[in-house]
């Protein structure tokens, strides 16, 4: 899929990716819920936990409590197993395969970014991702490695087409 067709991907922050997360902790709240005897429906679950999520397991827990929740040290264990990192991966592979992403660039391509020209030292298919970075440069040193390496999504490089791929080493 070219870069202009493909949707924005993800961010860590974005709301299907929170909502994945607290999806995924779903049935250890529910098992709380059972021990209270009162088990309401999931959706219902799903949009207070979103309404409430913080990052930090003590302030999504201050506010269940706000919202009008009885919090204790189980419930709190459950939301301190939420995992936004882990969503967001699932969120981004799904990102990718339903619109057909794939990484238009290999080891050795010339590419530009918005802030500088560099070489394609890796490619991460897996999070449709690149690395790259800045040939050494100076000081004798010909082991053709590369400084500066940075990791970024694909799609905010653009391939420098009349230069030739260099061969990088592993």
């Amino acid at each position: 899929m070219t870069e202009s067709k493909i949707p924005p991907r993800p961010k860590y922050d974005d709301p299907r990716v929170i909502i994945h997360a607290i999806i995924k902790i779903l049935p250890d709240v529910n098992r709380w819920f059972d021990r209270k005897g009162k088990r309401p429906r999931p959706t219902d679950t799903v949009v207070a936990l979103s309404a409430s999520y913080d990052d930090d397991s003590f302030v999504f827990a201050k506010n269940l409590e706000a919202a009008g929740w009885k919090v204790d040290a189980n419930l709190v264990a459950a939301l301190a197993k939420i995992n936004v990192g882990s969503a967001h991966s699932d969120v981004l592979q799904a990102w990718m395969v339903y619109h057909n992403v794939f990484v238009p660039f290999m080891r050795g391509d010339a590419v530009t970014t918005s802030s500088r020209g560099a070489t394609v030292t890796s490619v991460h298919e897996m999070f449709a991702e690149i690395e790259i970075g800045d040939p050494v440069k100076g000081g004798g040193y010909t082991g053709g490695g590369y400084t500066y390496i940075e990791t970024i999504p694909f799609e905010e490089a653009t391939l420098l087409p009349d230069v030739p791929r260099k061969e990088v080493s592993a």
